[in-house]
């Protein structure tokens, strides 16, 4: 007598999900060709000379976490050339720079998609035959993070700790960073204190925690221009630069509150408001098409992300959500409102808070959660109020007209 057995499977066939093994089998198989690239590109025991290379080929705001290596680039020792290697995406923002620490670039979707390029890469990257790498990406469970430090070639390859308590370690975690000469772990969670005590190590004398952004007069001058060009813009007036879209889009301030914003700030004072987007984020910001009227612009791909950071750099006032714009307005020492939240709170920012910073967020016993919220919204963000922002506005301006 057959017995049915279909009721034994039915649990395990409801709880079968085929992204998870998607994912899981791809990490499989990017572990593997790691495995044979680093076969072919061993880790060297001896180079002839005392290059020192960093890597973070993340995002913009995990790059201007960074960027204590150019405010501090005369304080290595005369012995190092010192190399940096960060996204081909921000290639344009460094053009005019002419400091001491030498810049490489790699395309992160070709290195991931294309392998030709990714051992070409490979082979250009060893050429400088690098006696230190140190690691200065942001993991977040991603292999590229680790595979292009440790396929560098370089006789010590350091990594720092990763404190994310949330983060999804991919398959072999433990093998690939048993790869690294040593960890690096300092007592703070917080990203940019982690890069510069790390960087201050390295030099091995007092540095400055100050982050730095060059930009250069040409692109300023050139950017200035193009907004004379926009329609009714006035060169008197206070400038105020938004972002209201970061990388994190579920937990930024909403959208419907930031038309509320710029609707009163905009009827309120006298100012020009610039609302900084990309092209691939119009969807996301339809309730604001509706202000864009005399003083209110909406910039999008008119403008390169070059000329983007230049308007922040000419900005009166920069308001965004934690993101990469806030870290470039905190670079270039500007007076900046950031809605920040709670679920990455400490972690970005604050760091070395000053007197024009002003960071918005509503307490909750939860703060840093990682993205892991327990309420039907993030409240952190949400519940700042716009009045609490123009309120603030008032007050800036204020005392930007005080100071004239």
């Amino acid at each position: 007598m057959m017995r049915d057995t279909s009721q034994n499977f039915l649990p395990l066939l409801l709880s079968f999900d085929g992204n998870a093994m998607l994912v899981r089998l791809k990490n499989i198989i990017s572990l593997l060709l790691f495995c044979l690239l680093y076969f072919m590109f061993p880790q060297r025991k001896i180079v002839r000379n005392r290059n020192l290379l960093f890597v973070n080929h993340g995002f913009l705001g995990e790059l201007i976490l960074c960027t204590t290596l150019f405010e501090n680039e005369n304080k290595f020792k005369n012995s190092h050339e010192v190399y940096f290697l960060i996204n081909e995406s921000y290639r344009e923002l460094f053009s005019h720079y002419k400091g001491r620490i030498k810049l490489l670039y790699v395309h992160t979707e070709q290195y991931r998609q294309n392998l030709f390029y990714r051992i070409k890469f490979i082979r250009f990257l060893r050429q400088f035959e690098f006696y230190q790498c140190y690691n200065l990406n942001i993991k977040n469970g991603l292999r590229i993070r680790d595979e292009i430090a440790l396929l560098s070639g370089a006789t010590q390859i350091f990594t720092l700790k990763d404190t994310y308590k949330n983060s999804i370690k991919p398959i072999g975690n433990t093998f690939i960073t048993n790869l690294y000469t040593r960890v690096l772990h300092y007592n703070t969670e917080n990203e940019f204190y982690k890069r510069t005590l790390l960087i201050e190590e390295v030099i091995g004398n007092k540095i400055s925690f100050s982050t730095l952004l060059p930009i250069d007069e040409a692109t300023i001058e050139h950017t200035k221009q193009k907004l004379g060009e926009l329609p009714f813009y006035d060169r008197s007036l206070p400038l105020i630069v938004i972002s209201p879209i970061s990388g994190h889009k579920t937990y930024d301030w909403p959208v419907e509150n930031y038309r509320k914003l710029i609707d009163e700030v905009s009827k309120t004072f006298k100012v020009n408001i610039l609302i900084l987007i990309s092209k691939d984020q119009l969807k996301d910001v339809t309730p604001l098409f509706s202000l864009c009227k005399k003083g209110v612009y909406l910039i999008s791909n008119a403008f390169s992300l070059s000329e983007k950071i230049a308007l922040v750099h000419l900005s009166t006032l920069f308001i965004g959500n934690d993101s990469g714009l806030t870290h470039v307005a905190k670079a270039f020492k500007k007076k900046f409102i950031g809605v920040i939240g709670g679920a990455f709170f400490g972690r970005y920012f604050p760091y070395e808070p000053k007197n024009n910073e002003y960071y918005m967020y509503h307490k909750m016993d939860c703060f840093g959660c990682e993205m892991k919220c327990i309420y039907k919204e993030p409240f952190c963000s949400t519940n700042v109020q716009p009045q609490d922002i123009i309120t603030l506005v008032e007050r800036i301006l204020s005392d930007e007209h005080k100071n004239i």
